[in-house]
């Protein structure tokens, strides 16, 4: 068994094939699921070997990223681990909208950065990202949403103290917005607890290039904060590479 240290960190355990090929670094509470199980052997205090053959080799294929991660800031070299956050470049509230392709295996979009760096690039990027939803209606969007859902709680708390004329203006508003025949009280209440419209998944939903799009964010992180200790494979072209048993996945 492993002992667990900050979460924050990379434990950087070599996980290994049964014939010795270095698969790729996994953290000790995933090393310890293997030992635990009986499906691998600890070699050292960093290094697991898989006791079965697995579906494929992971990062083995990938030379250039098939290496330690270093706990340490990406832009200031900072590596003391209390000030150390996980960043994504790609903006969690795009990617949790993206197809499959583009949400699994993209650990090496996400990096170490402290906490001075961290606030500082995340004041400039939400810049862009207010700019993106904007210019593509998603605020409207999420504005009209919000108009709508303030109409049914009027229409569920004070529906007997409005006058006629605008009880029927907010129950038409309902009616056309939900395309709904009826505004009766059990519908109003259905209406209330669908998700708000999040004008990020407007936008991420409209992405027709996302290799494009992650490009522009990995850009934008090294153009603002002009990173000195970057991975050596880490640029804003990069994708993993896989070897054919992941190739058809996606």
């Amino acid at each position: 068994m492993f002992n667990f240290q900050n979460k924050q960190t990379y434990d950087n355990i070599a996980m290994m094939s049964p014939e010795g090929f270095l698969m790729c670094y996994i953290g000790r509470k995933r090393a310890n699921w293997y030992l635990d199980r009986n499906l691998a052997r600890k070699n050292s205090e960093k290094e697991i070997q898989l006791l079965f053959k697995p579906n494929g080799l992971g990062h083995y294929y990938d030379k250039e990223r098939n290496i330690p991660v270093k706990n340490h800031c990406v832009v200031c070299g900072c590596d003391d681990i209390s000030k150390l956050s996980k960043h994504h470049t790609i903006p969690e509230c795009f990617r949790k909208h993206f197809p499959l392709r583009w949400k699994s295996y993209r650990s090496h979009e996400v990096l170490f950065l402290c906490v001075c760096c961290h606030v500082k690039y995340e004041l400039e990027a939400q810049k862009i990202k207010f700019d993106m939803v904007k210019s593509f209606g998603g605020e409207n969007a999420f504005k009209e949403d919000g108009i709508i859902r303030g109409h049914i709680k009027t229409l569920l708390k004070h529906a007997d103290c409005l006058p006629p004329g605008k009880k029927l203006d907010l129950q038409i508003a309902v009616m056309i917005y939900h395309n709904v025949d009826d505004v009766d009280e059990a519908t109003l209440k259905n209406l209330l607890k669908k998700q708000r419209i999040s004008p990020y998944k407007l936008y991420a939903e409209s992405i027709t290039d996302h290799f494009e799009f992650n490009r522009f964010w990995k850009q934008h992180f090294i153009d603002t904060m002009k990173p000195n200790y970057l991975p050596p494979y880490w640029k804003p072209d990069y994708e993993p590479t896989f070897g054919k048993e992941r190739q058809g996945i996606f």
